[in-house]
């Protein structure tokens, strides 16, 4: 199932190839090391919805499986991975609550230089892709939840690994990775159907696309199993509690464009851009077939999974938090990053993409920092002050 990445030679950068190699090794570790320094400014806030693992954490070190409580709204545990990994700080002694926001923000820390990796295998540009990072380092509803104990980040981490490996043809570790995200967040049931999609949009063969379908879905079915049973047997809620709830839907897209709506609005125009682009342009001209094609790819992963994620959240009525659209966040950057600098490039203004890229990063990173400055770290503080004062 694994298999060669898509053809370069029509995505060169165009920068040389000394700064390629260069700017990530200058650029990158600040990045991480910026945003490690600001998330761990979290450290000492717990939002609520991270207690319930804790929690489940700790029944579990004590040897009575995952603490339910049937009388509680929060009950539920969607997350056993990340139980099972805070509770290993346990077995050693530590105190969970310092081990969750630990492992946090070290996944968080990961899940940037990830991030890079899966920016450049869609765009195919370190420039691009290190200014892409830059932005989702910003992220207010990222820096919200991270350095927190919240099992976002290792659902972050996760689905990045899952996307790059399916856009490498790597479809084996794809899954595995999914069924771990499955069993981080629920949402991860969206990304299987859409890596079988693309199991069948990426083959040939349409009876070898069938029998890798079959045995990437056995696989995924096997991994998530053992949980499923088990959470049949305690009567252990496996999907929030408010999970289709009948409304607090659009309160999702509204939190989404108040932190995000930029990247948003400038993924959704260039997206419409590209494809008249593309459609003006006719088969004489310079969107060669393999380009098209890779586009068209990108297009399902990726906007699937953006929409399949947002329309889920909208139609259930789910009442998320809004860190909870986080795993939506990273995809949006890339893919509106990804569109308007190949929009830019195929026009006459080809010679200011990087400009173009460089200020849509920037308004990016304004919008972020002006909600995570003015309502996301005044409301952390009361909080702290009022859990304080308690």
């Amino acid at each position: 199932m694994a298999g060669i990445c898509r053809s370069e030679q029509w995505s060169k950068p165009l920068i040389n190839d000394r700064w390629s190699r260069v700017l990530p090794l200058f650029i990158l570790p600040a990045v991480v090391l910026t945003f490690y320094i600001t998330a761990s400014t979290h450290f000492d806030y717990t939002p609520r919805e991270a207690y319930t693992p804790i929690h489940a954490a700790e029944s579990f070190v004590h040897g009575e499986g995952f603490l339910v409580d049937t009388h509680s709204p929060t009950s539920e545990v969607a997350s056993p991975l990340w139980v099972l990994i805070i509770s290993l700080g346990g077995k050693l002694g530590m105190d969970l609550s310092i081990t969750a926001k630990g492992i946090d923000l070290v996944f968080a820390s990961l899940s940037l230089i990830v991030f890079y990796f899966f920016a450049y295998e869609v765009i195919r540009d370190v420039a691009v892709s290190l200014s892409a990072t830059l932005a989702f380092s910003v992220s207010a509803r990222f820096l919200q939840s991270t350095g927190t104990g919240s099992e976002i980040s290792l659902a972050v981490l996760l689905l990045l690994i899952a996307m790059r490996s399916c856009l490498c043809n790597e479809y084996f570790l794809a899954m595995v990775m999914t069924v771990l995200l499955s069993l981080v967040r629920p949402e991860g049931f969206l990304l299987m159907i859409l890596i079988l999609v693309d199991v069948f949009v990426n083959s040939f063969d349409m009876v070898r696309a069938v029998k890798v379908s079959v045995a990437l879905l056995l696989i995924y079915c096997i991994g998530m199993a053992p949980w499923l049973f088990y959470a049949y047997r305690a009567a252990v809620p496996v999907l929030p509690h408010d999970f289709g709830a009948s409304a607090g839907g659009m309160e999702i897209l509204t939190s989404l464009l108040m932190s995000d709506g930029i990247a948003i609005i400038v993924l959704i125009v260039s997206t419409v851009a590209l494809i008249l682009q593309i459609r003006r342009s006719g088969r004489d001209s310079s969107w060669n077939e393999d380009e098209r094609f890779y586009l068209f790819r990108q297009s399902t992963l990726g906007i699937g999974w953006i929409v399949l994620v947002l329309l889920t959240g909208v139609v259930s009525g789910w009442k998320a938090a809004p860190h909870d659209m986080v795993l939506v966040i990273p995809i949006v950057i890339v893919y509106a990053s990804l569109f308007l600098y190949y929009v830019v490039r195929q026009s006459r203004w080809r010679p200011v993409a990087y400009v173009t890229i460089f200020i849509f990063v920037a308004l990016v990173v304004m919008q972020n920092q002006i909600v995570y400055r003015l309502f996301i770290v005044p409301n952390l503080t009361s909080l702290k002050l009022i859990r304080a004062l308690k």
